[in-house]
C-alpha cells in the first residue's frame, strides 16, 4: 500500500450518550487489491505524538536559544546572574502553586474527556485565587521586598509574581489540551510564547535599551498573550463550562498534592545551586554558571517531551503496556542524551564563547562536570513519569528529597572550596543519585531490568518507519 497525504476529519461519536466530538486521522492511500483509493484510519500513537512534539520543541529550542543569546549578550554576566535568580524564582512559584493543577488536569481529562469544560472553569478559578493571595502578600510586604542590587526591586518582584500567575494559568489550560490529546494546539502554545517573547526582547533590549526591566516586561506580556491563546483554543474545541465544580476541584487538589510536593523538590534539586552560587560567589559568577545550567537544560528537552507524551499515553493503559512503553522510551532517551552530551564535551569550549562572548568561557568546566548527572536525570525523568502513573509511590518522593539534601550539602562544602566546578560536581552527584534510585525502583517493581532501560533493542529503530506518518500529516496541515 502506497502512503499518501494524511487527512483529518471530525466525526460524531458512535455512542450518542456523549456529545464529545472526536478527531480521527486517515491516510488517503491506494487499497492493496484494488485500483481505488480507500481511507485507512490511524491513531496518534506515542511515536507520532512524540514526533509532533519534537517538531514544535525543535522550533521552540531554536528561538529560545537565540533569545538566551540575546539576553545574555545584552545583560552581561552580572545582569544574566540577576535574571537567573528571577527566572529560578518564577520556576519555583509555578511548580509550587501550579504543577498540581497541571498534572491533575491532564490526568482527569485523559480518563474522561467530558470533564474538560469543568476543569477549564476550575483552572480559571484557581488562577484567580492564586493571584489574589500572591498580590496580597506583595502589597502587605512590599516595603521589605525590594532588593537594592536589582535597582527597581519592587517592580521586578511584582513582574516575577505576575509572570508566575500567567504561567500557571496557561500551563493549566494547556494540560487540558494534552489530556484531550489535541497535540496540534498543545504544541502551538509554547512556540507562540517563545516567538513573541523573543520579538519583545529585541524591542526592549536593542531598541528601547530597557535592560533587565525590559526583559521582565516582555516575559509578562508574552505570558498573558499565551494564556489568552490557550483559552481561545479550549473555547473552540470543547463546551465552555461556566460553573465552578467543587467536587472536581477537590479531586484535582487531591491528585495534584503529591505531584506538587515531588515537583517542588525536583525544581529545587535542579535550581537550588543558583541561589547558593549567588550567595557564595556573587551575581557575576552566577551569570556565568547559568550558561552551564542552560546547556544542561537543553539536554533535558527531549526527555521532557518524551515524559509529557508518555504521561498522556499510559494514563489509560494497563500497567504492563505502560511499563513496556516506558522501558522502550527510556532506552532511546539514554542514547540520544549520551550522544548530545559527547557533542558538548568536544565542541563546548569553542561554542560557549562564540555564542555568548569570551566572558562566559568559564561555564565550560562546570558543564562538563554536570554531564554524568544530566544523563542520569534524562533517563530517570522518563521512568519517573511511569511512577506518577502508579500513583506516586513513596520512592518518587524519597529519591528527589535525598538527592536535594545531598545537593545542598555538597554545594555548601564544594562551592567555597572549588568555585563553579564544585557546584557542577555537586550537581552531578545529586542528579546521579536521583536517577539511580528511580531506575532501581522501577526495575524491582516491573518485569524490566536495569539493562532493559539502557541497552537498545532491534525494535527500537522502528521509529524511522512511524515518523513518516507524522511528516506527511504536518506537510498536509502546512499546505492547508
Amino acid at each position: 500500500m502506497e502512503e499518501g497525504v494524511v487527512l483529518e476529519r471530525l466525526i460524531s461519536p458512535i455512542n450518542q450518550s456523549t456529545s464529545q466530538t472526536h478527531r480521527i486521522f486517515f491516510f488517503k492511500a491506494w487499497c492493496k487489491d484494488e485500483y481505488s483509493i480507500c481511507d485507512v484510519p490511524i491513531t496518534m500513537t506515542f511515536l507520532q505524538s512524540f514526533s509532533l512534539r519534537m517538531v514544535s520543541q525543535g522550533l521552540f529550542f531554536v528561538i529560545a536559544f537565540a533569545n538566551n543569546v540575546l539576553i545574555t549578550r545584552a545583560l552581561g554576566p552580572e545582569g544574566r546572574g540577576y535574571y537567573a535568580l528571577l527566572a529560578t524564582t518564577v520556576a519555583v512559584l509555578v511548580m509550587l502553586l501550579g504543577e498540581g493543577i497541571r498534572q491533575s488536569n491532564a490526568y482527569l481529562v485523559g480518563k474522561n474527556s467530558d470533564r474538560a469544560p469543568q476543569l477549564f472553569s476550575n483552572t480559571l478559578f484557581y488562577g484567580g485565587a492564586v493571584a489574589s493571595v500572591l498580590l496580597f502578600l506583595y502589597w502587605a510586604g512590599r516595603r521589605s521586598l525590594p532588593i537594592p542590587y536589582l535597582g527597581d526591586g519592587e517592580a521586578l518582584i511584582l513582574f516575577t509574581l505576575l509572570i508566575a500567575i500567567a504561567s500557571i494559568l496557561f500551563q493549566g489550560l494547556g494540560s487540558i489540551l494534552l489530556g484531550l490529546e489535541r497535540m496540534i494546539e498543545y504544541n502551538v502554545i509554547p512556540v507562540v510564547f517563545i516567538f513573541f517573547y523573543f520579538c519583545a526582547n529585541i524591542l526592549a533590549l536593542k531598541i528601547l535599551k530597557l535592560g533587565l526591566t525590559g526583559v521582565m516586561y516582555s516575559w509578562l506580556l508574552t505570558s498573558v498573550l499565551t494564556f489568552v491563546l490557550a483559552a481561545v483554543f479550549l473555547k473552540n474545541i470543547s463546551r465552555l463550562g461556566r460553573a465552578f465544580d467543587a467536587g472536581l476541584f477537590y479531586s484535582s487538589l487531591r491528585i495534584g498534592l503529591k505531584a506538587t510536593v515531588i515537583s517542588v523538590i525536583l525544581v529545587l534539586l535542579y535550581r537550588s545551586d543558583v541561589y547558593l552560587v549567588n550567595y557564595f560567589l556573587g551575581a557575576k559568577l552566577t551569570g556565568i554558571y547559568s550558561i552551564a545550567i542552560l546547556f544542561a537544560e537543553m539536554l533535558q528537552k527531549v526527555p521532557d517531551v518524551a515524559g509529557t507524551v508518555l504521561f498522556s499515553k499510559i494514563a489509560s493503559a494497563t500497567q504492563q503496556e505502560g511499563d513496556q512503553l516506558t522501558a522502550k522510551v527510556s532506552r532511546g532517551i539514554f542514547w540520544m542524551t549520551l550522544l548530545a552530551a559527547l557533542g558538548l564535551v568536544f565542541l563546548g569550549r569553542q561554542l560557549i564563547p562564540f555564542l555568548f562572548g569570551r566572558s562566559f568561557v568559564d561555564s565550560y568546566l562546570p558543564l562538563i562536570f554536570m554531564l554524568p548527572g544530566v544523563l542520569a536525570v534524562a533517563t530517570g525523568s522518563v521512568v519517573n513519569t511511569n511512577l506518577w502513573r502508579r500513583g506516586y509511590p513513596t520512592m518518587s518522593v524519597i529519591a528527589p528529597a535525598v538527592a536535594l539534601c545531598v545537593n545542598i550539602v555538597l554545594n555548601l562544602l564544594l562551592i567555597p572550596a572549588m568555585g563553579l566546578i564544585g557546584a557542577g560536581l555537586a550537581t552531578a552527584v545529586a542528579y546521579s543519585m536521583w536517577g539511580v534510585l528511580i531506575l532501581g525502583y522501577f526495575s524491582r517493581n516491573s518485569a524490566f531490568s536495569f539493562r532493559d532501560l539502557i541497552l537498545l533493542r532491534a525494535e527500537d529503530f522502528a521509529f524511522i518507519r512511524g515518523s513518516n506518518n507524522v511528516l506527511n500529516y504536518l506537510v498536509h496541515r502546512w499546505r492547508r
